[in-house]
């Protein structure tokens, strides 16, 4: 019980971080300035680390897994190995999470050479315990020393003292076998060399198992085991999650099936190895703080990792149309430049609209001065001059309107010699009228408006309820 409390705990305190974090994000992304490419694309990435698709759920399904895998990987740890620690110690441990902290407190601070010793005698005990389970097992009466020191013997098996010797060459303990005749030496069924008068090689016990489950118990403690079930178990929860998403977007929004196919994968891989190595980090880091740390750092850790990894998986997803786009801006600036010995015209015919109605505002404008300098409206206003005043007022008004929205046009043609090809590309692409008569290639007008459908393609497929501007 006090795993799945710890285990909720250590979600509590992470989605508190969590808020933390973007709040101080936040603040440190306006502080900070890159420069070129690395800008782009750092930007990009943090924008998209902060609009993470990744839901609550899915969120609470890699902290539940990872505490899971801790949880179970303790428990698992083999009893014999708890209690050989537990016999040959003055530390109290009567669990896995007990031993762990055992390992964290009393293994990890060793050299290497330090901790094969630290090993070898723990297997030594393991063997005690494993032998003596399989005495008890064959019908014999089996009373432990009650210390771990006890000299000369470790069992009495039937009222006869025993030792046990967790070997794996006979030879290491034929002098003592010798020195104690009357006690009965078990060793190892696979251990090497020959057996002497009191040396009895016991059946079942192996010296190969015993170490084996003495360093998967090891192992299991420092989250090893738990970090090998998160690669196991953690790619079908972001695999399941992803194919949900896109199954919507396909049920939904008629997405393309190929592209949710491919876009699953994507997601898939990068959430899942974002996950994963966040949470092996996580647990190694964490594991410096002992057992819990370890589970708190995979949680966090592998959290992160998931963020970052569905960052990752976004830009890559977001490829295809950076291509279009590229492609487009491409031939734009190519047919943009197609129109550069004929601006002036162009900028004729954007003006020629506005030119006609201020000729004809102007027109109406003399009407009416002609009408208000005679006497006779100087005697009495009559209500016509009067709406021809007004109407040219109006109709001034209306001009100053309306070349103020034929202004980002003319910026246009006016730009174009100094870097603004892409621009004009894109206005005489889009204003038909403007282009008619004007020496122009009609393939690369084509394939610009190819290019166009395509990024819009690309847009489609990765936001399919996005609807595409009316053009015509």
């Amino acid at each position: 019980m006090i795993y799945y409390v710890l285990g909720i705990g250590a979600v509590v305190w992470l989605m508190a971080w969590l808020i933390a974090f973007t709040v101080l994000r936040k603040r440190a992304k306006e502080r900070i300035h890159l420069d070129g490419p690395a800008r782009k694309w750092s930007s990009r990435l943090a924008s998209r680390l902060y609009r993470s698709k990744i839901s609550p759920a899915e969120l609470a399904s890699y902290s539940a897994m990872t505490g899971a895998e801790y949880v179970a990987a303790w428990a698992m740890i083999d009893p014999d190995v708890t209690a050989a620690a537990d016999f040959s110690s003055t530390a109290e441990i009567h669990s896995g999470l007990d031993f762990a902290h055992y390992i964290h407190q009393h293994y990890e601070s060793l050299d290497a050479a330090a901790k094969e010793g630290f090993l070898n005698r723990l297997v030594g005990y393991v063997g005690e315990q494993q032998a003596a389970d399989l005495l008890a097992h064959q019908g014999h009466a089996v009373q432990v020393a009650a210390e771990a020191n006890q000299p000369v013997w470790d069992l009495l098996v039937d009222g006869h003292p025993a030792n046990i010797k967790t070997v794996a060459d006979i030879a290491a303990i034929k002098g003592e076998a010798a020195a104690n005749p009357g006690v009965t030496y078990y060793v190892p069924q696979d251990a090497h060399g020959e057996v002497g008068e009191n040396i009895i090689p016991l059946p079942g016990f192996s010296h190969d198992t015993a170490k084996e489950a003495t360093k998967e118990a090891i192992a299991g403690a420092k989250g090893e085991i738990a970090a090998h079930g998160l690669g196991m178990h953690l790619p079908w929860i972001t695999f399941a999650f992803a194919a949900y998403r896109n199954y919507k977007l396909v049920r939904d929004y008629d997405q393309d099936p190929l592209t949710a196919v491919k876009h699953t994968a994507m997601e898939s891989v990068g959430r899942g190895v974002g996950v994963i190595a966040g949470a092996k980090l996580g647990g190694a880091l964490g594991w410096f703080l002992g057992p819990i740390g370890a589970l708190g750092g995979a949680i966090l850790v592998g959290i992160v990792g998931a963020l970052t990894g569905g960052a990752l998986a976004e830009e890559w997803k977001m490829q295809p149309l950076r291509k279009a786009q590229e492609r487009f801006e491409s031939l734009l600036e190519t047919f943009g430049r197609s129109f550069a010995n004929q601006l002036s015209t162009i900028r004729e015919r954007v003006l020629l609209p506005y030119q006609v109605r201020r000729t004809a505002v102007e027109a109406l404008a003399a009407h009416a001065a002609r009408r208000y300098m005679r006497p006779r409206f100087w005697l009495w206003p009559d209500f016509y001059t009067v709406l021809l005043m007004e109407a040219v007022t109006a109709a001034r008004s209306q001009l100053t309107q309306d070349l103020e929205r034929i202004r980002p046009a003319l910026d246009v043609v006016d730009r174009a010699p100094s870097g603004g090809w892409k621009q004009l590309g894109a206005l005489m692409m889009n204003v038909p009228w403007l282009r008619q008569g004007l020496v122009h290639d009609e393939s690369s007008l084509q394939a610009t408006m190819n290019a166009r459908a395509d990024v819009f393609r690309e847009r489609r497929k990765l936001n399919p309820s996005w609807t595409p501007p009316n053009l015509d």
